[in-house]
């Protein structure tokens, strides 16, 4: 486990797409790694609380897919990480659409997304 503190130093220290290109690699070696990803089709939005789920067990935030959003609360990395992350694993171009609430960020999909590892 590392402390949130250092985390948050560690990504203050990159660019935002340095941190956008890290969580596309990590992505990348999840959908490989994890033999219950292995013949999921992550594309379909009818299988991304797999993922959400996942994540919120991994103590990164709240995440709750409503429709062709995902609306992202207390979220404990930054937002182009989370973009990088899930735009990679789900193969599909997200905009942030920015909310009045602390804390609360929401993810809409845009479509499909070509995938490459830079």
């Amino acid at each position: 486990m590392v402390d949130a503190s250092a985390l948050k130093d560690v990504f203050q220290a990159m660019t935002d797409e340095e941190t956008y290109n890290v969580a596309k690699m990590a992505a990348f070696k999840r959908k490989l790694t994890n033999p219950m990803l292995q013949n999921v089709d992550l594309s379909n939005p009818e299988n991304w609380p797999l993922i959400l789920r996942e994540m919120e067990l991994m103590g990164w935030g709240k995440f709750t897919k409503i429709r062709n959003e995902i609306k992202v609360e207390l979220c404990a990395l930054p937002l182009p990480y989370v973009l990088g992350y899930l735009e990679t694993l789900f193969a599909t171009s997200f905009r942030h659409h920015r909310t009045k609430i602390a804390d609360v960020n929401v993810l809409v999909a845009e479509g499909k997304k070509k995938l490459e590892l830079h």
